[in-house]
């Protein structure tokens, strides 16, 4: 078995203020990456070029009252892609990608209650047959103050149990799927207290 391989990467990101008047704020931000790798393959006597491609943009929308009351939509897209020059039993094609929407939101002072929360839809690869499967990502946490220095929180993470991440890869001859589970559903109780105040410059 023979191969080479060349690699090239591009990034770009944006940010941008929209509206910022009296107690209003609306940003808008975008993030993207572009990445292609050349693989030249041989393999008993069967030679073969492949290319990949992996596309990844992030974007996504901050609109803020009084630093209160937050929410940002976002969305996120990733495509992964690989061709090659000659496809055969032993060269096979991939392309598959996942994409998720969502958004976080905070509420703050609400009778001293500060609360975070966010959600995602994902849409991603579940086979090799690429099929799709839609996951629902769901996580809140809840902030009241104790002690005047101190702050009581309570959190769960993945509250409906869904976080598994799927992806399928091709290098050379081989074709990989992988089911990974993440740090799944949890609940958590912390406090945090204030010993020392620099205060503001």
């Amino acid at each position: 078995m023979h191969s080479f391989s060349k690699k090239s990467i591009y990034h770009s990101q944006l940010s941008k203020t929209i509206i910022q008047k009296d107690d209003w704020k609306l940003d808008y931000s975008l993030n993207s990456t572009f990445s292609k790798n050349q693989n030249y393959s041989k393999i008993n006597e069967e030679e073969n070029l492949g290319t990949q491609q992996s596309i990844s943009f992030t974007n996504n929308i901050n609109l803020g009252f009084k630093q209160r009351f937050i929410i940002t939509p976002l969305y996120q897209f990733n495509l992964y892609n690989f061709d090659y020059k000659f496809p055969s039993e032993n060269f096979k094609n991939i392309n598959n990608y996942a994409h998720s929407v969502g958004a976080a939101v905070l509420i703050d002072h609400i009778k001293k209650v500060k609360i975070e929360s966010r959600y995602n839809l994902v849409n991603q690869v579940a086979d090799l047959n690429n099929n799709r499967k839609n996951i629902h990502l769901i996580n809140v946490s809840c902030f009241y103050p104790v002690m005047k220095k101190g702050e009581l929180k309570l959190s769960v993470f993945d509250l409906l149990n869904q976080s598994i991440n799927y992806s399928c890869r091709s290098f050379e001859n081989n074709i990989t799927f992988n089911q990974s589970l993440m740090l799944r559903q949890y609940f958590m109780r912390s406090m945090v207290y204030k010993f020392l105040d620099t205060g503001k410059k």
